[in-house]
């Protein structure tokens, strides 16, 4: 069956950034981001900002399964995400 996803636009997704800073704050040093073709374009992007913020060495590792997925999301990940970018 499907999993019902959070609109991370609203405010699920401010108390998702929220406690992702918190986890930071009590010494994580990596989170794994699930489902990143799921969330809005610049959800993950925020993400990193803010996280960076509490700790620059963070380490952030995404994930996309399932279906086909096109080249151009693939692009806007990569340039988001890649180390060095």
């Amino acid at each position: 069956p499907e999993l019902p996803l959070c609109d991370l636009a609203g405010p699920a997704g401010e108390q998702a950034l929220a406690a992702a800073e918190q986890l930071v704050r009590l010494g994580v040093d990596g989170l794994r981001l699930d489902a990143m073709d799921e969330a809005p374009p610049g959800f993950f992007r925020t993400l990193r900002r803010r996280l960076r913020a509490l700790n620059p060495e963070l380490w952030l590792l995404g994930e996309i399964t399932g279906g086909v997925t096109s080249d151009d999301l693939l692009g806007r990940i990569f340039s988001s995400f890649c180390i060095g970018k």
